[in-house]
């Protein structure tokens, strides 16, 4: 199932800059391309194991040979403060679990 318009969410954590904060209203553009999300982008996601619904970073995009597809791995935050620290990698997710790309953040 696939998101055909720009949908608005409430941010549940933080997530890449200092003044996103959980509350937070959030719209998304519909990602329907692999070539449409990039590295650090925030994306809304299915995650795997369950009907769950979140919005998370994408750290990186790896291109797997076996399942001839891309694999985003995705965290729930970068810290832009201190580049030293590392983001939590929460797992992966294909193409297909990810339903929308962040454009804006309203408090």
């Amino acid at each position: 199932r696939r998101v055909r318009s720009r949908r608005c969410r409430r941010l549940r954590a933080i997530l890449r800059w200092p003044s996103d904060r959980s509350g937070d209203r959030c719209a998304y553009a519909p990602a329907t391309l692999e070539k449409q999300v990039l590295v650090n982008d925030v994306v809304f996601c299915e995650v795997q194991k369950g009907n769950r619904f979140y919005a998370h970073l994408v750290a990186r995009k790896e291109w797997h040979f076996r399942d001839e597809c891309y694999y985003f791995w995705i965290s729930n935050m970068k810290n832009l403060l201190d580049p030293t620290l590392h983001p939590w990698t929460n797992g992966w997710c294909h193409m297909k679990h990810i339903y929308g790309k962040l454009i804006t953040v309203e408090q």
